[in-house]
């Protein structure tokens, strides 16, 4: 199958599919797994046929596993038909052999069971015959397609009557969980397919057996039991076996539990280091609500799952980027690497861990939940990379809050390929570096608030950047993304779009800033030196507000042309210059109170009014003036610098002085101005010796930042740059 469409017949032809097939597709229905001799036959209640599949086999082999089973691979009459197949063996990457093949003559695609129905439903530009693709498979999105004969999948087999099969076993158990002593009732829902169920034999993993069809069974000490359950019929036996499926805990156990995979000692009950869980899983299972778990470093290899329970799951040091480095979830490409069932609340915690090498279809790294229901967890200071998914090749379905992870290298088959339908608060984050087939290099179809994040060198058909988004998109900067098509840096977002940094992206068609954003409302935006074939910085885009646009000839109030003078494009430090026409240019927004740095809006940094006059600065920048003491705006302090203000506290206090280059001079005289920034505990128009001090701190520093949560307003280093770590 050659199926590499334009990006925009793949995005019209998921559209299709999402609307005509929603439920089947979108629902994501837990497929038919059982194979083979013990495929469990499942019955059209439109043509009462029976239907199974078959175990993994060429077409050939296929079908003669088909007649083995008495049936053949299945006739597909119409829509109907087709629709119940995919809601009930479709899933994430299913591929089936069908009945219809042009082996006999190329072109004329007949159904080996001689039925002359007319239907098909070929995905578009199909069938094509490339390489010899004279079989039919039915698709995960309900087309079809023509392949290879040597390809290997399980066939769909259609019978009558599914007389003579044996029984397929199938079992419930509730509570699956709870406190010692615990009483389980364990259900039978095995189908005998016509031949009575006379034998029910339960091993309920704790030595002690059970013979009644719907038994009660009690568990008395602690642990993770495995169930089975056999029954038999005149036709023969078949047997279930569930690992860990039932969880009795120990009512003193917790609240702190403990993984190391290198723990060697032969105990693993998870109370201490010394007897620590091997796995994280067993840390999830035995935990109570609200526990929390800690994992040592190194690299666990599983795929785990929170199920419902509100936890906290966290490295040794979340905050530590060297022990998140060697704190590793590896999924092994078996699936999500994390998995949410969706109903987890926000005091359930996920922090700490790098987490790589998922694959699925939603959310590779982390999944969410479901369609219906997504998690509320926090994602907190994790590296999320290398994981492929078809929708949220790093996060699909996650609505709490994730903020301060790093999502790169991730990839999705369809959209998002860093973050999918993600609608709580996304904040804080790095996302880089991540690919999508379609639409969303970097963040796809998040409609919460998506505040202060770094979205760099993503790549996609549309939204290289950011894809229809459409809640609050701040504070972000947007910058080196690029897309087959449209909107480099963001496409087709609808809700509100301020303060935001949107430079260098590129676009092969339109756009190379901002696509198809009619309906957005776009403000205190620098949409500046981003590169499409049409030349323009926004294209079918509202009309903009304060922004400052290069080349803008689209009116608006109050935007600009102006360069906006960043502090270093080559290093990718997108601050604004002190002489920066953008300082104090934008418009009022009154719930935009910080930057992209944690720093407070708005800050006067001009002595004239620009703008509309409420001081917000353009872009995800505020632009605030340096340190009193810094009269070089280097965001470092000199020697000569500290000695000035030790002339203020030799002199018992200073003045203005608007002719000295910091504004200041020694003793007493007009206080007209601004106090000095050495001067803040308190305020008094004198300089004390801690106040001194801290002056010195930057200075041994090498360098110091704004930092709001302090009490000068300052702090030692450590700048979370707009692209680049520099002090500032």
């Amino acid at each position: 199958m050659q199926t590499r469409m334009h990006p925009l017949d793949a995005c019209a032809v998921f559209a299709i599919v999402t609307c005509l097939l929603g439920s089947a597709v979108q629902a994501g229905a837990e497929p038919y797994q059982r194979v083979g001799d013990d495929a469990e036959w499942v019955q059209n209640p439109a043509n009462d046929h029976f239907y199974a599949l078959t175990e993994p086999a060429t077409w050939p082999e296929a079908r003669d596993l088909a007649f083995g089973f008495g049936g053949d691979l299945a006739t597909i009459n119409d829509a109907e038909e087709n629709a119940w197949i995919l809601d009930t063996f479709g899933g994430p990457g299913i591929k089936l052999w069908i009945g219809l093949t042009d082996q006999e003559e190329e072109g004329n695609w007949v159904w080996i069971s001689g039925d002359d129905a007319a239907y098909r439903n070929w995905w578009p530009g199909e069938p094509n015959d490339i390489g010899t693709e004279d079989w039919a498979e039915f698709l995960d999105t309900g087309f079809w397609n023509d392949a290879l004969v040597t390809y290997v999948q399980p066939g769909l087999v259609e019978k009558d009557t599914a007389e003579g099969s044996l029984p397929v076993v199938s079992f419930a158990a509730s509570p699956r969980s709870g406190v010692a002593p615990v009483t389980v009732q364990f259900v039978d829902e095995s189908n005998p397919y016509g031949s009575p169920i006379f034998s029910w034999e339960w091993d309920f993993g704790d030595g002690v057996p059970g013979f009644d069809q719907n038994p009660f069974h009690v568990y008395e000490i602690p642990g993770l039991y495995t169930a089975s359950l056999t029954v038999t019929t005149e036709i023969g036996s078949d047997t279930k076996t569930e690992p860990d499926y039932i969880l009795v805990r120990d009512p003193d156990a917790g609240p702190e539990w403990y993984v190391d995979i290198g723990n060697t000692s032969g105990v693993e009950d998870g109370t201490t280091w010394e007897t620590a869980f091997t796995t994280i899983q067993q840390g999830i299972d035995f935990a109570g609500e609200g526990h929390t778990i800690i994992v040592a470093e190194g690299t666990y290899v599983e795929n785990i799952e929170f199920r419902g329970r509100n936890l906290t799951v966290r490295s040794a040091a979340p905050t530590d980027p060297a022990v998140v480095a060697h704190t590793v979830i590896d999924g092994n490409q078996q699936g999500p690497v994390v998995t949410f069932a969706g109903t987890e609340t926000d005091t359930c915690m996920l922090s700490g861990f790098t987490i790589t090498n998922g694959d699925t279809r939603w959310g590779g790294g982390i999944c969410g939940g479901t369609d219906e229901s997504h998690s509320l967890a926090r994602i907190q200071h994790n590296t999320i990379t290398r994981s492929e998914g078809y929708y949220g090749g790093g996060l699909a379905w996650c609505d709490g809050q994730v903020l301060d992870n790093t999502i790169t290298d991730n990839r999705a088959r369809g959209d998002g390929g860093g973050l999918s339908e993600c609608d709580g608060l996304i904040l804080r984050n790095t996302i880089t570096d991540n690919w999508t087939e379609n639409c969303g290099g970097g963040v796809y179809l998040c409609d919460g608030l998506v505040d202060s994040n770094i979205v760099t060198g993503n790549t996609g058909g549309w939204g290289g950047g950011i894809y229809r988004c459409d809640g609050v998109v701040q504070n972000n900067l947007v910058a080196g993304n690029s897309v087959d098509v449209m909107g480099g840096g963001a496409c087709g977002c609808r809700g509100l779009v301020w303060n935001n940094t949107i430079v260098g992206n590129s676009a092969t068609r339109h756009g190379g800033g901002v696509s198809s954003c009619e309906s957005a409302t776009i403000m205190n935006c620098i949409v500046w030196a981003n590169e499409s074939p049409d030349g323009l910085q926004l294209h079918d885009a509202a009309i903009p507000s304060f922004s400052c646009i290069q080349n803008w000839t689209g009116g608006g109030e109050g935007n600009i042309t102006d360069a906006p003078l960043f502090v270093d494009v080559e290093g990718g430090d997108y601050h604004l210059q002190p002489g920066s026409p953008c300082i104090d240019a934008g418009g009022r927004g009154e719930s935009l109170t910080n930057d992209i740095d944690g720093a407070p809006r708005p800050v006067d940094g001009t002595p004239e009014p620009r703008g509309d006059g409420s001081d917000y600065d353009i872009g995800a920048d505020e632009f605030a003036p340096p340190h009193s003491a810094d009269t070089d705006a280097s965001w470092t302090i000199e020697l000569t610098e500290i000695s000035r203000v030790v002339t203020f506290y030799s002199a018992g206090g200073y003045r203005c002085d608007s002719m000295t280059p910091d504004g200041f001079a020694p003793f007493d005289g007009p206080r007209e101005c601004r106090p000095h920034d050495s001067d803040y505990t308190p305020r008094d128009w004198t300089i004390s010796i801690p106040e001194l001090s801290r002056l010195i701190t930057f200075y041994n520093a090498g360098g110091y930042r704004r930092d709001p949560a302090t009490p000068d307003g300052f702090a030692p280093q450590g700048w979370r740059a707009l692209g680049a770590p520099i002090a500032r």
